[in-house]
């Protein structure tokens, strides 16, 4: 039970880190990114915060793991 737990936090945290990922080239791919002004650089520093919550969670998730199998 606790392995299906610590699989399905590892899930969430890759997602936490590849959807934002996504979305920040979307956006950087977009042409008229002057027009958006302030708002781009607001999303996408909190797309860059939602990364590192990811990787944060993810190095956590890793090390319980490593820390149940060992």
């Amino acid at each position: 039970m606790e392995m299906k737990k610590i699989k399905m936090q590892k899930n969430a945290a890759i997602i936490l880190i590849i959807v934002p990922l996504l979305k920040i080239i979307s956006y950087l791919l977009k042409n008229d990114f002057e027009i958006g002004g302030r708002n781009y650089y607001i999303i996408g520093g909190s797309l860059i915060v939602l990364m590192i919550c990811g990787s944060v969670g993810l190095r956590n998730s890793l090390r319980k793991e490593k820390a149940l199998k060992g």
